[in-house]
């Protein structure tokens, strides 16, 4: 299978480059396996994690930062290639995909917010990525491949249980990947591709899969998230791959109209709120060498993007998530 579901996300962009890498058998238990970084207790005021590689994707870190630019903390190192974090909604807990998890575990991960408790979600070695929390905290969303030619959303409780499949793996669109729930849990979007593998853009349905439509009208929209209120959208809008392409940052309304480019002739992913809704992280890799790339904030109403990483620069950048709020409040 095409690794990362062919140009279906950035990730094969943004996560190295990625030929599908090599499990490793490790001897020792994912726990000390793992390197858990020394520090002191997270502050609060650390926002946004970050996932970072190094070239060939041997090693990757899971870093916490400010997202005004002014401090980081790593708490977490793995062999191989991880990515694509996501915040539980009380921010105590993270959900990442790790390539290299070890054999006889699932390849979705969690791990607390000072880099304890790694464990994996599952025993289910069933191929799988980018899964994404609910908004009560109870259930996680994926990508599940059903078999080598049908991909469906998988839904689970955070241990693992009661796997259900969000369109009975019966899908009507292929390829599908990141998930992304709607603030009132109703509701999951997630980006598709046709069973010739071009994009098919995003997509939406209840729960039950019920009430399955496009969500934005281009084919290249991808990597799909609802602001905290669930007013508007935030994705990236692709112009197809070869040496001159593009990822625009695109905002919406909720339903998917009135579409706007915050940023254009760039190549920019991984949208992710801040909790008050009135900025947006992402990901911007450079249209020009050094191919390393970084973070950057903007307004959710348009402006100046503010690299946030400039002395964190990586050749992979495996994604980003901005802690929710907690307690009623719109910020740490």
């Amino acid at each position: 299978m095409t690794s990362r579901v062919l140009a279906l996300t950035a990730l094969a962009v943004v996560v190295g480059a990625c030929s599908s890498p090599e499990k490793l058998a490790l001897p020792t238990p994912p726990e000390s396996s793992a390197h858990a970084a020394s520090a002191p207790p997270i502050d609060p005021s650390l926002d946004i994690a970050y996932m970072t590689q190094t070239s060939g994707g041997t090693q990757s870190d899971l870093y916490l930062l400010r997202s005004n630019g002014n401090g980081r903390q790593l708490i977490l190192s793995l062999p191989g290639q991880a990515y694509l974090p996501d915040w539980a909604p009380g921010g105590d807990s993270l959900v990442f995909t790790w390539d290299a998890h070890p054999e006889g575990t699932s390849p979705i991960w969690i791990v607390r917010a000072d880099g304890s408790g790694l464990r994996p979600v599952s025993s289910d070695t069933s191929y799988a990525y980018g899964a994404r929390w609910s908004p009560d905290g109870q259930s996680l969303a994926f990508f599940h491949m059903v078999t080598l030619d049908i991909y469906d959303i998988g839904i689970t409780k955070t241990d693992g249980s009661d796997l259900r499949l969000l369109l009975n793996g019966e899908a009507q669109v292929l390829g599908m990947g990141l998930p992304t729930w709607a603030p009132d849990g109703k509701r999951i979007a997630f980006e598709s591709a046709g069973a010739d593998y071009n994009p098919n853009g995003l997509f939406v349905a209840n729960l039950d899969g019920s009430d399955l439509h496009q969500l934005t009208q281009s084919a290249n929209d991808q990597s799909v998230r609802w602001s905290p209120d669930g007013s508007r959208l935030a994705y990236t809008q692709w112009n197809g791959l070869g040496p001159g392409f593009r990822f625009s940052l695109m905002v919406s309304n909720g339903d998917g109209s009135n579409p706007q480019a915050l940023t254009t002739d760039v190549r920019d992913y991984y949208p992710t709120w801040s909790p008050n809704g009135k900025t947006i992280a992402f990901i911007r890799l450079p249209n020009a060498p050094p191919s390393y790339c970084s973070v950057y904030t903007i307004p959710a109403q348009g402006g100046a993007p503010v690299e946030i990483t400039p002395d964190l620069h990586s050749p992979a950048c495996a994604g980003i998530a901005w802690r929710p709020k907690r307690n009623g409040s719109n910020a740490w």
